[in-house]
């Protein structure tokens, strides 16, 4: 029991350097990606253009002002308690967004039952597999 205590510590261990990089990436996408967040959010009507002083207001309350390194550390403490921010789009946040988008109604019953009946599968497959 020790010896897979240690493993599994170890293995968690492991981990920890590959989601702090995969993070890293996520952001640098975000960072690296062609446009302006802020041009986008105000011309999502598509029938105006924004001033200089409107893009700079908007991109001041993104935080898009602010160094990188800040702005990273930002959007990492806020995705680790599940603020993912709010759509440009739909202006709901983002976590309710993509929950709504993977578990449309009717789904979470569906997965529900498969993991019911899969279990219950394997279960009864031990039970008659075993001699009685």
């Amino acid at each position: 029991m020790k010896d897979f205590l240690v493993y599994a510590l170890r293995r968690i261990v492991m981990v920890i350097p590959f989601l702090i990089g995969l993070t890293i990436l996520a952001f640098a996408l975000g960072v690296l990606s062609p446009g302006d967040p802020a041009i986008a959010a105000l011309t999502m009507d598509g029938t105006s253009e924004p001033t200089e002083a409107e893009i700079l207001a908007m991109q001041h309350s993104m935080g898009l002002d602010r160094p990188y390194w800040v702005q990273y550390l930002s959007w990492l403490s806020s995705a680790v308690v599940g603020n993912l921010g709010v759509s440009y789009l739909t202006h709901k946040p983002v976590a309710d967004e993509l929950i709504r988008r993977a578990c449309p109604p009717g789904r979470s019953a569906e997965g529900a039952r498969f993991a019911l009946l899969w279990a219950l599968k394997n279960d009864l497959l031990e039970c008659v597999g075993q001699p009685g």
